[in-house]
């Protein structure tokens, strides 16, 4: 692209044509994809096409999971540099959208099906998690911040609420292999056009930025440990996928997490490197833990060949071509560096857990705030860090602690980190209980990728602060594990034999 043609496109994506033809682009892709991953449900379950059988299931549960589907593909997607807030606002926007239409929708579901009505331990976590939160905005040092949040974050109420709308949703909604392979079908394909993206801008062939922050990728997300975790997400979850497909597709399957997982190794975060290596290790766990495990020796080396092949061939480039060498020294040294201490980026991390730490040490009962860190992080940081420490982190405006536990008791009170980990807690009991059963392979690699791909968030919620797009789709697959784990669960109670009385 020359410098002309270059410029010219920077100024019409500035401009109000600009904004206007990326809405209207990104509604027609918001859209198709809907329409497409809807057509797909309704072919795949034509044969049980009873609004109540199961729960949430006719053309209501399949809207509500297509359009969780649909927001796997915007979230990680949208961007406008129309906007002096590129990436964070319009994501927010799409997730509050979805979340307003899946209440919608959820609402209808549960007026019409009383089966949806439960009280269990996981509902009484997310409502107590909720009603923290709502209480603790009421009561913020800046109720008015609290309730959209910071700005280029916005992880206030509102964002909290979505989420939770969206793991509602999609318990509700995703309950068979399909609903979940539609979840993955949109996460991958955003995910391989956002790591062409990344991979281009690793190169030097961004046509929007000449530069990138701290040399590091960012592609559509704006932020690489976010992107890392998108990328570690879609990559586990592409496991749904696999089964059961003709080689051709398995074959687009297979390059599009391999993109993926070339993509977050690019972000050169640590974080996102833990969370797959957690992430994989989970889903091996799940495939192992079968009462029966029978492999099919002859199917496993048709697909390990490839695998092999691939692995083999992206080897020797590294070997070979010098600017990939390059990035995979750079990618080794950044791995090696995550028990460094005193490299900078770690001990600026830890200065920022240790001022989130003492926050919800002095009010542990409600918080400050949702979102209130960066209002009181000055006041703490002298009071926190050593002199040396506080004069390094003034020249930084930390938006959180880079921790999102951490930023949850901070901001909503050590009671809501409870119940926020209750509800991760009891749903991957959910997933570990359904693991334990006697289920298909295809349910198993579905089960496999859920669990992965949610403990990849998990990990990298640890060294991040929360964002629209990651966070939404992990809450989404947070649900799905629930919805799915609990339908293979019932299923297999139900056929059980009856014992003679």
């Amino acid at each position: 692209m020359t410098l002309t043609t270059r410029q010219e496109l920077i100024r019409f994506l500035e401009s109000g044509e600009g904004l206007a033809a990326a809405i209207a682009l990104f509604a027609a892709i918001a859209l198709v994809a809907f329409a497409l991953l809807f057509g797909r449900l309704r072919r795949i379950e034509r044969t049980a096409d009873s609004a109540g059988d199961p729960p949430a299931g006719g053309d209501l549960g399949r809207a509500i999971a297509s359009l969780l589907a649909m927001g796997c593909v915007l979230l990680p997607l949208v961007f406008t540099i129309a906007s002096a807030d590129v990436f964070a606002l319009p994501k927010t926007v799409v997730l509050w959208a979805v979340a307003v239409l899946a209440a919608v929708l959820v609402g209808f579901a549960l007026a019409r099906d009383r089966r949806l009505r439960r009280t269990d331990p996981l509902t009484v976590a997310v409502l107590a998690y909720t009603g923290l939160i709502v209480l603790a905005t009421i009561l913020s040092i800046d109720p008015g911040h609290s309730l959209a949040g910071e700005k280029f974050q916005y992880q206030g109420l509102f964002s909290s609420l979505a989420y939770i709308v969206l793991f509602m949703a999609a318990r509700l909604s995703i309950t068979t292999i399909p609903r979940v392979q539609g979840v993955a079908l949109g996460l991958l394909a955003s995910a391989t056009i956002a790591a062409a993206y990344a991979i281009a801008q690793a190169v030097s062939l961004d046509p929007i930025w000449t530069t990138l922050y701290k040399d590091r990728p960012f592609s559509t997300m704006g932020q690489a440990s976010a992107l890392a975790s998108v990328f570690g997400m879609a990559t586990l979850l592409s496991l749904s996928l696999v089964v059961g497909r003709p080689r051709r597709v398995q074959a687009v399957v297979v390059a599009g997490a391999i993109l993926s997982a070339i993509g977050l190794a690019l972000t050169f975060s640590r974080g996102g490197y833990l969370g797959i290596v957690a992430g994989v290790i989970v889903a091996c766990l799940v495939l192992a833990a079968g009462r029966s495990l029978s492999v099919p020796w002859a199917r496993l080396v048709r697909t390990a060949i490839p695998v092999a092949g691939a692995v083999l061939l992206l080897g020797a480039v590294v070997i070979v071509w010098q600017p990939v060498n390059a990035f995979a020294g750079q990618i080794a040294q950044r791995a090696f560096s995550i028990p460094a201490v005193t490299e900078t980026s770690n001990r600026s991390h830890l200065d920022m857990w240790e001022v989130g730490i003492r926050i919800a040490a002095e009010h542990p009962l409600i918080g400050t705030g949702p979102d209130s860190y960066v209002l009181l992080f000055g006041d703490y940081r002298d009071r926190v860090l050593t002199p040396e420490r506080a004069v390094v982190m003034a020249r930084f405006r930390p938006e959180s602690a880079h921790n999102v536990y951490i930023s949850t008791a901070a901001g909503a009170g050590i009671p809501a980190l409870v119940a926020y980990v209750a509800v991760i807690g009891l749903a991957l009991a959910a997933g570990v209980r359904a693991a334990r059963r006697d289920v298909s392979r295809a349910a198993r690699l579905t089960l496999a990728g859920l669990m992965g791909a949610v403990t990849v968030h998990i990990v990298t919620d640890s060294f991040m602060t929360a964002e629209a797009a990651s966070a939404g789709i992990f809450w989404i697959m947070l649900g799905a594990i629930v919805g799915f784990g609990g339908r293979l669960t019932a299923d297999e109670r139900a056929s059980e034999p009856v014992p003679a009385v």
